[in-house]
């Protein structure tokens, strides 16, 4: 696949990078490393996750591992972060493509995530990331909520074609990307916690994305 779809919800989530030690191991090692860390992502849920299983796999030493990620929160921060630059990608295309309306940059951004549920059902890192309640909340944040979603206004702004939007306050725009981020984020979690049902979890999605769309659109239908 072209891009990946869950940096959506990892910049809600926590900003963190490994040291400077972890970016200057040979590929070979890091490359190592990471499968380890996504194996062991892969057998349980985040709250089970054991550093000895990741650095014995690893063949590294304890020690070695805390030179290169401060805590379990940090490595997944890290892993999630390899995610991010693509949907921003994809939704600063689908701007583009759409004349600049968010709500089908949002819609796109959905639609991508769900194709890639169903290529990778079968993967348990996914799913086990999801199912830790903690995540999905957003216990991980270190920058406030503000910080975030001025981050996701700035990068999405020169795309987006503000003329289709009724804005009356300059709050208008950063709390329409917080309601469209999280109808969305909610209903991708959604789906990769219970495939069975996303038929309603899609359906349930449109109408809030076209409830939403009615109420802030310049032109009312």
């Amino acid at each position: 696949m072209s891009y990946d779809t869950l940096s959506l919800l990892t910049e809600i989530w926590r900003y963190a990078l490994p040291t400077s030690t972890f970016y200057n191991l040979p590929d070979e090692k890091k490359e190592k490393l990471l499968n380890a860390i996504k194996a062991e992502f892969t057998r349980v849920t985040y709250n089970k996750i054991s550093i000895n299983k990741i650095i014995k796999a690893a063949e590294i030493s304890r020690g070695s591992f805390y030179q290169y990620f401060e805590d379990k929160d940090d490595m997944l921060s890290y892993i999630m972060l390899g995610y991010q630059k693509g949907v921003f990608e994809l939704a600063k295309q689908s701007l583009i493509n759409s004349n600049g309306d968010i709500f089908q940059m949002f819609l796109d951004i959905y639609h991508f995530a769900i194709d890639f549920v169903m290529e990778e059902r079968t993967n348990n890192f996914l799913k086990n990331v999801f199912a830790d309640t903690r995540i999905n909340t957003g216990l991980f944040t270190k920058r406030s909520k503000e910080e975030v979603l001025n981050n996701l206004t700035e990068q999405f702004l020169p795309f987006a074609n503000l003329d289709l939007l009724d804005l009356q306050s300059k709050k208008d725009l950063p709390n329409l990307v917080e309601l469209l981020a999280a109808t969305t984020r909610d209903a991708i979690a959604e789906t990769f916690i219970d495939f069975d049902e996303s038929e309603r979890s899609k359906t349930d999605y449109y109408i809030k994305i076209d409830l939403l769309k009615r109420g802030l659109s310049r032109h009312k239908f």
